[in-house]
């Protein structure tokens, strides 16, 4: 397949030391280039309602902006037919290219009220289609949320999913499922945008107050990954990047998730406060964070204490008093609730062996 015209030559991106061309080629073809099967890290497509305005100026003959994709292979040469087989993917465009389906299927039932009545017409159609040569999945990612200037601005769970896949088969590679934007919202599964702010929490030894700044915390991190040329790992300016794939963090998020988790669910069947409250979940991470940085040993210790809890008292957590407090916040609920619960979880697991108990009231007094 040929594209219909193209500028001599690329833009290339610095930064990521990719190349782009921007081509123009026809409505059938571009639908032959993309794979509109899976596009695993673009957001839902949306109702069509929302759309019904695009699909009708489609239909009256409109310029729609750059659709952007990513082809499979380097040194593009467009003066040669593009491999149809290899399919690209999708990284700014989506709701514009279910529109163009929508609109050949409203064509095919006869209900095409624009200008454009026939098949033929329709296909034969050009628009602008951005290629970017072929790109590591760190820099599509990054790409994604860079050009994510559509109609409805994709939000930050999104965000934080996609700058994250690769915690996302961690997790499953733990036997957990997780639940994503994605799909169908299972609220009795870990949520893959929680996850990752109770992680960056971790990483940043405080609570992150929201999905927004958890995500710009992760963003700028990337960009300064990107930026380096060195291992991330040799790199000191790099280390608060290097720390989402250390063994030590995957340590910690399996055993909350998995190990904590499952303690909790038999002590607590109905009332697990880990999958109940997002606060509870970031306020731990935190706690966490902050305590492996100061003393490693210690937090490991304080841990096999709380375990052993679960084996002896009937409520280790003592959550009655905890739910008492928890509610007790009515302004600055979300930020306030996450550091109540990193406060107790931070003393518990800074302080010696014989503290063993979640001292909430304390917390609260001193907090509140």
């Amino acid at each position: 397949m040929k594209v219909n015209a193209f500028f001599p030559s690329p833009l290339e991106d610095k930064k990521i030391g990719g190349k782009s061309w921007m081509t123009r080629m026809t409505i059938e073809n571009y639908l032959k280039l993309v794979n509109l099967e899976e596009n695993p890290f673009q957001r839902n497509i949306l109702s069509v309602k929302l759309y019904s305005k695009l699909i009708d100026d489609l239909l009256n003959d409109t310029v729609i902006p750059p659709i952007s994709i990513v082809y499979p292979e380097l040194n593009l040469n467009l003066n040669s037919d593009l491999n149809t087989d290899k399919k690209c993917t999708i990284l700014d465009g989506l709701q514009r290219t279910n529109s163009l389906l929508q609109c050949i299927s409203k064509i095919k039932n006869g209900k095409s009220e624009g200008t454009i009545k026939s098949l033929e017409k329709f296909y034969g159609k050009e628009i602008y289609v951005e290629i970017w040569e072929k790109l590591e999945l760190k820099n599509i990612l990054y790409k994604m949320v860079v050009l994510n200037t559509g109609q409805k601005k994709m939000d930050y769970s999104h965000q934080l999913e996609i700058l994250n896949e690769n915690i996302h088969e961690k997790l499953v590679s733990f036997g957990l499922t997780i639940s994503t934007t994605k799909e169908k919202t299972n609220r009795s599964n870990f949520q893959l945008p929680d996850i990752v702010e109770g992680l960056v929490s971790y990483i940043n030894k405080f609570p992150i107050s929201g999905k927004k700044n958890a995500a710009e915390f992760l963003f700028e991190r990337f960009e300064i990954g990107l930026e380096s040329k060195t291992d991330i790992d040799s790199n000191n300016n790099n280390k608060t990047l290097s720390v989402i794939s250390d063994d030590q963090t995957y340590f910690y998020l399996e055993w909350v998730l998995k190990s904590f988790d499952n303690l909790l669910q038999k002590k607590y069947p109905m009332n697990n406060p880990l999958r109940q409250y997002n606060a509870f979940l970031v306020g731990l991470f935190a706690a966490l964070g902050y305590s492996n940085s100061k003393n490693p040993e210690n937090l490991t210790a304080k841990i096999q204490i709380l375990e052993k809890k679960f084996e002896d008292d009937s409520d280790p957590l003592q959550l009655s008093i905890f739910e008492g407090y928890y509610k007790l916040y009515k302004t600055g609920i979300g930020e306030r609730r996450r550091k109540f619960v990193f406060e107790a979880f931070r003393n518990f697991f800074t302080t010696p062996e014989q503290i063993d108990s979640l001292e909430w009231d304390e917390t609260y007094e001193r907090f509140s």
